[in-house]
């Protein structure tokens, strides 16, 4: 089964989590909370099954300025978000992991996220072919 959706980007990890004057627990940044409802709330409106077993994900971020966007900042704070929403039980569960960035003219900046479950598991062979 694939998974597909369209959503806001996502924070970096710096908006995303707040560490306590103590030092030890950490919390969910308001940046942070909006952006897990807003990944709930497309997940919910797409009303497609929760993604099992093995997966392999695709994440295109697509931002409308060329000012400088550290996508690995952001992988976390998405990652949790869908887990959060339902899209998968665990991100453990991730065998292939594939993202990309581009610059568009759009209003509005974005992540297209392509999702498969129920893979194979791979080996090294699945490193050097290419």
């Amino acid at each position: 089964m694939c998974i597909e959706l369209k959503l806001p980007i996502p924070p970096s990890i710096n908006d995303y989590y707040g560490t306590r004057k103590t030092g030890f627990a950490k919390y969910i940044k308001p940046k942070g909370v909006v952006f897990r409802w807003q990944v709930k709330a497309e997940w919910l409106k797409s009303k497609q099954k929760q993604a099992q077993g093995l997966l392999k994900i695709k994440i295109l971020y697509v931002f409308n300025n060329k000012r400088f966007n550290d996508v690995d900042n952001r992988l976390k704070p998405l990652f949790d978000a869908l887990q959060i929403a339902g899209v998968f039980p665990d991100d453990k569960n991730f065998i292939e992991e594939n993202s990309a960035k581009i610059y568009e003219k759009c209003d509005e900046s974005y992540v297209l996220i392509k999702l498969w479950d129920n893979q194979e598991s791979i080996n090294k062979d699945w490193f050097y072919a290419d």
